[in-house]
């Protein structure tokens, strides 16, 4: 018989986009979980939030500093933030939310002080799975414990507010 399969102009059996897939789990089912292949490089990442007018700046200096080995993706923040620097909560700068991969730890060093530089603060991502939704469930519930907190103080102060209010007549007397 034949070969099992078309040939490529080199001579050799082609496989199939399925034979590739099978081949590709199973190698993986033979490694660890979420371990890379041996002599891969492992990424690391820098991620913050940033000032949108700030980004383009980011982005072009990160490229320039770690020489094009990097992989920026950012995303603009749809919430109005307090500007945490302002007592008075007003809404701050519109931010753009940002993740940037990088191969080694230098790099991860260099691209961090580079956020920093531009004034973007900067948020810790674990490598491991489980310790980002530890992370993400506790975030979660601060969040919401953070909520309920200032719904009850916004209660508390209208009804301060509606009794000092019912007081007037009575104080201008």
């Amino acid at each position: 018989g034949g070969p099992a399969g078309p040939l490529s102009v080199s001579g050799h059996q082609r496989r199939g986009s399925r034979d590739l897939l099978r081949t590709a789990h199973e190698s993986a089912a033979a490694r660890p979980a979420l371990q890379p292949p041996p002599g891969t490089p492992r990424l690391g990442c820098v991620t913050g939030v940033v000032a949108r007018s700030r980004m383009g700046a980011l982005e072009r200096i990160l490229f320039r500093a770690l020489r094009g080995n990097v992989l920026i993706r950012s995303a603009p923040v749809n919430e109005e933030l307090p500007d945490p620097k302002d007592p008075s909560g007003a809404p701050g700068e519109a931010l753009d939310a940002f993740v940037a991969f990088c191969a080694s730890g230098g790099s991860r060093e260099r691209a961090a002080r580079v956020a920093d530089a531009l004034g973007a603060r900067r948020y810790a991502f674990p490598p491991d799975a489980r310790e980002r939704a530890a992370l993400l469930q506790d975030v979660t519930a601060r969040g919401s414990d953070m909520r309920r907190v200032l719904a009850a103080a916004v209660a508390r102060r209208e009804a301060t507010l509606a009794r000092a209010e019912a007081m007037v007549p009575e104080w201008r007397g």
